[in-house]
């Protein structure tokens, strides 16, 4: 149930209002049937195993809920609640329930540096995702990722959601002009790519968000491989606006060296310095599966295509057979796996040859 403060209480209102929020829907609203204009601008986005799960979307009135009033007393209505502030109506998101969040499955758990590693590559694959299609988050954070760990917490299933603050329905993709300081920068301060916070408003000056949710997912990397986030924890506070990349704290000794570079490659101040979301992520997934094939074409440069060949083919026989005889344990592997082949192409790996050479 989303808190509904400022929209008129009609469905078509509030459903233009609240677009953003459902980005990741699968269908239209139920009881309202969109118009030209709001079709026009409203981007749906595919599915994918790293977005949230949400078949759909209403609006309805707001109702009373147990313990409604201790929670959210100010976004209830007067109706319900004395000095509350909320509208009569509202917009429900139709949602799979996901055990946690990051945040709450980070702090919980003692999980494994190969967990680690999967967590970091679905997130990737999900920024990737939404690149993809054009859309940026804009408000990165652990408390916006979910996780789901019914398969257990070694087999945990990230999902991106909350896009209430996402860039989604520009005619410019991913730069908006920003000719004044009331054009909206998105959500958390404390993870804006560099380019976005240092941005000053002006008659030719752009936001550009193509690189700015890489940014923010090396910053939550920390989170992941362990340490607070640089960017909002509280022994290393560092401000995305002046910080230098030599004061980026060292990543654990266990970290991977590969996910190390591309981690501090990802924080680079100049965004034409850090790799692509699609580069990142196939980074990551050749880092899982492929670690023979990048020791090759470090040690036998020349050699790459061929050694790319051999490995691709392998892995690819390797995936259907693992997807024809599936093994319920390693589902969240599986579906890793399956992303990667999906989307990549010959031109992708040979990037990362180029990258690793």
């Amino acid at each position: 149930m989303m808190f509904n403060y400022s929209v008129a209480s009609d469905a078509e209102q509030i459903r233009s209002a609240m677009a953003r929020e459902t980005v990741p829907s699968q269908c239209c609203p139920v009881n309202a049937i969109a118009n030209e204009k709001d079709q026009a601008k409203t981007k749906l986005l595919p599915l994918h195993p790293n977005i949230v799960i949400m078949p759909g979307y209403f609006v309805d009135q707001t109702p009373y809920l147990s313990g409604g009033a201790d929670a959210y007393p100010a976004a209830l209505p007067s109706r319900l609640h004395e000095g509350g502030f909320g509208r009569n109506s509202t917009m429900f998101l139709v949602m799979k329930k996901y055990s946690m969040t990051l945040r709450e499955f980070l702090e919980e758990n003692d999980i494994s540096m190969a967990t680690r590693c999967v967590l970091f590559t679905q997130l990737l694959e999900g920024v990737q995702h939404l690149h993809q299609h054009a859309i940026s988050h804009r408000d990165m954070k652990s408390d916006n990722i979910l996780v789901d760990v019914s398969n257990g917490k070694d087999q945990p299933w990230l999902a991106i959601c909350d896009f209430g603050c996402c860039l989604m329905e520009s005619e410019h993709g991913f730069q908006i002009p920003y000719t004044t300081g009331e054009v909206s920068k998105g959500g958390n301060s404390a993870l804006m790519a560099p380019e976005i916070k240092c941005a000053n408003p002006g008659k030719h000056s752009v936001l550009d968000y193509s690189k700015a949710d890489l940014w923010a997912a090396g910053a939550l990397a920390y989170e992941i491989f362990g340490l607070e986030n640089p960017f909002y924890g509280k022994e290393h506070k560092l401000d995305s606006r002046t910080y230098q990349e030599k004061d980026l704290p060292k990543l654990p000794d266990e970290v991977p060296l590969l996910v190390k570079d591309l981690v501090y490659s990802m924080l680079k101040r100049d965004s034409s310095k850090r790799p692509t979301p699609t580069l990142a992520a196939t980074i990551m997934q050749l880092h899982l599966w492929g670690a023979v094939y990048l020791e090759s074409i470090r040690s036998l440069p020349k050699q790459s295509i061929k050694h790319l060949k051999w490995w691709l083919e392998q892995f690819v026989v390797q995936t259907m057979c693992q997807l024809v005889f599936p093994n319920s344990v390693a589902s969240v592997e599986l579906w890793l796996k399956h992303t990667f082949l999906c989307r990549i192409t010959l031109q992708d790996l040979l990037l990362v040859c180029e990258d690793q050479q």
